[in-house]
């Protein structure tokens, strides 16, 4: 039983890296029929300042694509680099909910300084 290969893995050999976060990228983009490519992809972190589109954070070894909408597909206009770590928080907002929550805490923790709470309680 010989398992078919969606050519994902050469393409990304082909630009000189393999089995990275490009590849893990790709694989996703073929799993939900995406014409989206590795040029794509790379001018994409590129666009991105190679930051996370949530956190500003530097992309890591981790870092996936999300989707700015939830509704759409994984087509150019509607996807960005995010850290996985803030990944679940796009999943659950979107990308501008999401930013909006981490803008949002350091004004949480000064209302909770104001009431008397410090760091550790």
């Amino acid at each position: 039983n010989r398992s078919t290969n969606c050519g994902c893995e050469r393409k990304v050999k082909k630009s000189g890296v393999t089995k990275t976060t490009l590849y893990r990228a790709l694989v996703k983009l073929k799993r939900h029929n995406s014409s989206i490519d590795i040029t794509d992809l790379e001018q994409l972190r590129g666009h991105q300042s190679n930051s996370c589109a949530i956190s500003g954070e530097i992309l890591n070894n981790s870092s996936t694509i999300s989707r700015i909408d939830s509704t759409k597909g994984y087509v150019s206009d509607n996807i960005l680099w995010v850290n996985s770590s803030v990944s679940p928080i796009a999943n659950a907002y979107g990308i501008i909910g999401a930013q909006n929550a981490l803008n949002s805490i350091p004004k949480v923790y000064n209302v909770f300084e104001q009431m008397g709470f410090k760091k550790g309680d």
